[in-house]
């Protein structure tokens, strides 16, 4: 069963500033959307995203552009709590707990 489904549209945004590279695009007619996302990883490298959605099937094609580099060992995690300090911290709430 192929339903035409109405709301042809045309998109796209980018973010480009010291910390975050990354940008959208997506068009649309009838039941054939077409679009493309990258993004800039933690290693360097830029992963694109080129896919097709028709009648609720969807294919990508996921590429990668470019070289590792250094930028990845100057990635800082958001959290940088050790696993030892969390197990510390954990017991010190169960002392206090009535089980």
């Amino acid at each position: 069963m192929n339903v035409v489904i109405k709301g042809d549209y045309n998109f796209s945004y980018r973010v480009n500033d010291t910390k975050q590279d990354f940008g959208h695009s997506e068009h649309r007619v009838g039941n054939n959307t077409q679009g493309r996302y990258d993004v800039v990883l933690p290693d360097g490298r830029r992963q694109i995203v080129d896919y097709q959605i028709l009648n609720a099937s969807y294919f990508a094609d996921v590429s990668y552009v470019g070289e590792t580099t250094n930028r990845a060992a100057n990635f800082e995690p958001a959290s940088t709590t050790s696993v030892a300090s969390l197990k510390q911290s954990s017991k010190a709430n169960i002392k206090g707990m009535v089980l």
